[in-house]
């Protein structure tokens, strides 16, 4: 889940959404375990629209707090190619 996570903030971060990143990660570093909870809480009806594996694996990532610490570190050191 984390390689999939890094990704798609490296993908964001090169279309230019690099200024939004950083306070979401933040964010999710401060609520990720509440949120994460309630992902778990609401797993019966999501698992209707998403797959089951991907909803708890994004709960647990988001439980995760040294993960988001590792994105962020990661998005902090490593430059970003702009998009053309």
């Amino acid at each position: 889940m984390e390689r999939r996570a890094e990704m798609w903030l490296h993908r964001l971060a090169a279309a230019g959404w690099f200024p939004v990143l950083l306070p979401l990660l933040e964010g999710a570093r401060a609520l990720g375990p509440v949120v994460g909870h309630a992902i778990l809480f609401g797993e019966p009806l999501l698992t209707g629209f998403i797959d089951q594996s991907f909803v708890s694996k994004m709960a647990e990532w988001l439980m995760d707090g040294q993960a988001v610490d590792r994105l962020l570190a990661q998005l902090e050191t490593r430059p970003v190619e702009q998009e053309p």
